[in-house]
């Protein structure tokens, strides 16, 4: 339970910061898209691990 909450609270952390960053204010695609695929990742992964733990 510990790993969960730990890879919640950095996806999360990497989704707060990276977000407000994916487009300029030209309307253009920066480079944090990535940020927040790996933020999306790791929250799912949280999130898988709880209810995989839950079911066991």
């Amino acid at each position: 339970m510990k790993l969960a909450a730990v890879l919640a609270a950095l996806g999360i952390t990497m989704l707060i910061y990276n977000v407000p960053h994916l487009w300029r204010d030209d309307g253009s695609a920066s480079g944090y898209g990535h940020g927040v695929f790996f933020g999306i990742l790791l929250v799912f992964g949280a999130v898988w691990r709880v209810f995989g733990q839950r079911s066991e």
